[in-house]
């Protein structure tokens, strides 16, 4: 009998381009390598394409997922949108104005944190309406229990009264 033939070896998976981070890993090693984009400081607009200009000086490091993860995270956070009203520059990795900041991505960075601002400003309304009908629960509660007391010293009252009477 034949020796059963061995199958050849699965091909093995494309080595990753680096390890998968999580947002906040990704941020810090981020902040790492480009102190001048991602460093401490208010929120600078980021070049467009800044994803190939990372994956170019830093090969290795991040994986497209966990950088795409990131850069979806960051740029639509509202101290990023902030910084993208305030700014008329965009900037690259080493902090160096990279292009200007498009007149309709303005205005959509306006109209985000202007819808972000009323959502807040509709929970805070919820809140306050929320905490006065609290409030006037407990007055209502307290005014009732003060009736309830007055009627019962009354009460008391008649019978103390009544108890002299007969006596």
């Amino acid at each position: 009998a034949a020796p059963a033939a061995v199958a050849p070896a699965a091909a093995a998976p494309a080595p990753a381009e680096g390890p998968e981070l999580s947002p906040a890993e990704c941020a810090a090693r981020l902040a790492a390598l480009f102190p001048a984009l991602f460093g401490p400081g208010p929120f600078k607009p980021i070049k467009l394409r800044i994803q190939a200009d990372i994956q170019e000086r830093a090969p290795g490091q991040f994986t497209k997922k966990s950088l795409s993860l990131f850069l979806h995270r960051h740029t639509t956070s509202t101290a990023y949108l902030k910084g993208l009203v305030a700014n008329a520059s965009r900037f690259d990795l080493d902090g160096q104005a990279a292009g200007e900041v498009a007149a309709e991505h303005k205005a959509a960075a306006e109209t985000e944190l202007a819808r972000r601002r009323e959502i807040v400003e509709a929970k805070k309304a919820a809140f306050r309406e929320q905490h006065r009908e609290q409030r006037r629960d407990q007055n209502r509660e307290q005014q009732r229990e003060q009736k309830r007391e007055h009627f019962r010293e009354q009460a008391r009252q008649q019978r103390q009264q009544t108890r002299e009477v007969q006596d």
